[in-house]
């Protein structure tokens, strides 16, 4: 595959029996087109609203539904698994999770009519969860000043009429806008190798048609591993890939744990890396200069924040979010990216801003 993140679809048009699609890459305004017998969009709580440009005559058909997650100190509640509870106000059910090194709690489920960009996260929301958090664990003692991180999201509901977000169905559909064109919608993140396989299987009735080629098999996402799964069956695996990970790279169990629960049997190509540059960033995470500089040159990094935030735990992890250590990755980053100063610049004050958007509820609060 080619893999093209922050490329924004700029056209959409049809030319014969094709699809042809064209984008620009944020980072250099390079154009890019792609001409296809099947085109996919998923595009998740924007629903419609995003075809719109290119198909006017669609209804906006997704009702975002907003839920956010607070992240708890885990000395101050040490769970060692998952609990579920009822909120004492609306008997909605919401989970209390132990993660790598953090705790966390949600979700709500709001109806949601702002920037779908940027949903954020409110006073009220952390409010609602803490309000749940003190109920079922007074003992506790957990307050305000004990949520290290928040996150928010949307779920791409399926608009249906009357009933409350937290009742609307979270099954998926598969449209076709025009032939060889379509959507995936509704559904969630549990779901997303079931949504995928459905909506290929009809991408390839189109393409088998059009091509003429032979029968095409169906998608094997229920039988094909992720990537670093393979070789992996079970417990007693990942444990002795962890001890073979550990002995070659003389380091702490918690890096060599960190890095095959991530990686899995990808940590093979990591180890020249590893080696090189065993220093932590943190020293209370397991995250190590040789990862970074992995993560950077394989895993598709375009702004600092996916390494904080989607590449790493680190943003959660973190009671600083890895502020600490910015500055000295975002330069890194450059270097292997081939980056100038004015992408660092740029690409920390927006890691920043996510950080102070993320505890925006304290001032608020007076906190």
């Amino acid at each position: 595959a080619f893999v093209a993140n922050y490329t924004p679809v700029t056209g959409v048009e049809r030319a014969g029996d094709k699809w042809k699609v064209t984008a620009i890459r944020k980072r250099d305004g390079q154009q890019i087109t792609v001409t296809a017998t099947a085109v996919i969009a998923a595009v998740g709580p924007w629903g419609n609203d995003a075809l719109k440009p290119f198909f006017p005559d669609l209804e906006h058909n997704v009702r975002p539904s907003k839920g956010i997650h607070i992240v708890l100190n885990p000395q101050k509640l040490p769970i060692r698994h998952a609990v579920a509870t009822t909120h004492p106000r609306d008997g909605r059910a919401t989970f209390t999770l132990p993660a790598r090194g953090y705790v966390y709690h949600g979700t709500t489920d709001t109806d949601y009519e702002g920037d779908i960009d940027e949903p954020g996260v409110t006073l009220d929301d952390v409010e609602y969860l803490l309000e749940n958090v003190q109920y079922h664990f007074p003992e506790a003692g957990i307050t305000m000043d004990d949520i290290t991180a928040t996150w928010s999201g949307l779920r791409p509901l399926v608009s249906q009429d009357k009933a409350s977000a937290y009742n609307v169905s979270r099954e998926h559909q598969v449209g076709q806008v025009q032939s060889g064109f379509f959507t995936i919608e509704g559904g969630k993140l549990t779901t997303f190798r079931v949504m995928a396989a459905d909506v290929v299987d009809a991408a390839l009735s189109v393409v088998e048609k059009s091509d003429r080629s032979p029968v095409l098999e169906d998608c094997r996402t229920a039988k094909e591993p992720l990537p670093g799964a393979r070789g992996i069956y079970n417990e007693q695996d990942l444990a002795d890939l962890t001890a073979r990970v550990q002995a070659y790279l003389a380091c702490d169990s918690d890096i060599a744990s960190h890095l095959v629960f991530t990686y899995g049997m990808r940590v093979m190509e990591m180890l020249s890396l590893l080696e090189a540059y065993p220093e932590r960033i943190l020293p209370d995470l397991p995250y190590t200069w040789g990862e970074m500089r992995f993560i950077l040159a394989n895993e598709h990094v375009h702004e600092i924040e996916d390494v904080f935030l989607r590449r790493t735990e680190i943003y959660y992890q973190d009671p600083e979010h890895g502020l600490s250590v910015l500055d000295e990755l975002a330069s890194l980053a450059a270097q292997v990216l081939g980056l100038d100063e004015g992408w660092v610049t740029r690409s920390s004050d927006q890691y920043r801003q996510r950080v102070d958007d993320g505890m925006a509820f304290r001032k608020s609060a007076g906190a």
